[in-house]
């Protein structure tokens, strides 16, 4: 930065200073808002500004506990499986509803596949079939 053509340049009707920014606060967004430049004395967080280096220590901490808990209880593992059993069958429904199209391929498709029959019908069945070869 020491050898920056224009040690001040005007943006958004700002003037900015370009070299030392380590002297500079950061300009602070909201109140979550704790964005700031690379060499930043203090960061803005929650209506407070917060020594950069503790700032960072913290933050890093929380960080590894949240990498930690989701290692040690083995939540990616579970995120993947409890994806894997989402049921979309009602997701699929509502979009059969919105597009007529679509709902119309269905049918046809499904008029060429053989039903199937729901599990009391096939329990049925196989117990009229038990009972036909007992009673032979």
């Amino acid at each position: 930065n020491t050898f920056e053509k224009n040690k001040i340049i005007r943006h958004k009707n700002r003037l900015i200073q370009q070299v030392d920014p380590i002297f500079h606060d950061a300009d602070h967004e909201g109140f979550f808002g704790f964005r700031s430049h690379f060499y930043a004395p203090r960061k803005w967080f929650c209506g407070r500004y917060y020594d950069t280096f503790a700032f960072d220590i913290v933050v890093i901490w929380i960080f590894s506990l949240v990498c930690y808990i989701t290692l040690y209880f083995d939540l990616l593992k579970r995120f993947v499986d409890w994806t894997g059993n989402l049921h979309y069958s009602k997701l699929l429904k509502k979009k059969e509803s919105e597009a007529p199209a679509a709902a119309s391929k269905d049918a046809v498709a499904s008029e060429a596949a053989p039903a199937e029959q729901p599990e009391d019908e096939k329990k049925n069945k196989v117990k009229i079939v038990a009972d036909e070869k007992e009673d032979n």
